[in-house]
């Protein structure tokens, strides 16, 4: 309602099974990341084809991962000595982006990426491919690997002035705090000790 929708524009997909058709009718699909994971005896992501068939191969509308943290592990093991696979979600969410080119993709997170390797699925940033200097996510890792937190400082600097990444934190207007001073008795002191 607050985006001027009904709320039966909302097709939530656990409402339908695996291979029923999804109403042609336009709004808002909604679905877990378990959901999107979901795979047939032979392997193959049926809900991901479920999508795929429900807006059309040429769809444009908005594609939006919301704590899209989820999808992390997205990457296959760049070293043969790593024990690294990508997870379902992963697969499921890049196929889901690779399948539908012109979608317009948005990540949402909170959670700030702590390692290079979780951006993997991030494959609309163009950080990899055609118009960079990196072939594909294995050469983009295998570059930025050793730099560890100025690596990601580096590329989150370029992504932020390429327009790519919005950061946000909420405002601490109308916030107010007391403080609360606790006065330790030696019994306190002992405790607080021996547990450290």
């Amino acid at each position: 309602q607050m985006l001027g929708m009904p709320t039966s524009a909302i097709i939530n997909l656990k409402d339908y099974k695996s291979k029923a058709p999804l109403p042609k009718r336009d709004g808002i699909l909604f679905l877990t990341y378990a959901m999107l994971r979901s795979q047939q005896q032979n392997g193959s992501f049926d809900r991901v084809n479920q999508i795929i068939d429900w807006v059309g191969k040429h769809f444009d509308g908005a594609m939006i991962f919301d704590e899209c943290q989820n999808m992390r592990n997205g990457l296959s093991a760049v070293h043969s000595d790593s024990n690294a696979s990508m997870s379902k979600q992963a697969q499921a969410g890049i196929m889901l982006q690779d399948m539908l080119p012109d979608s317009r993709v948005v990540y949402c997170s909170a959670t700030g990426s702590t390692l290079i390797e979780n951006l993997a699925y991030m494959v609309r940033l163009g950080l990899w491919g055609n118009g960079t200097p990196f072939s594909d996510v294995h050469q983009f890792m295998e570059t930025f690997e050793e730099s560890g937190l100025s690596g990601l400082e580096a590329i989150t600097a370029h992504i932020k002035a390429a327009g790519q990444m919005v950061c946000r934190q909420l405002s601490m207007s109308g916030v107010t705090h007391t403080e609360l001073l606790h006065v330790m008795s030696p019994a306190d002191i002992e405790l607080f000790d021996s547990y450290s």
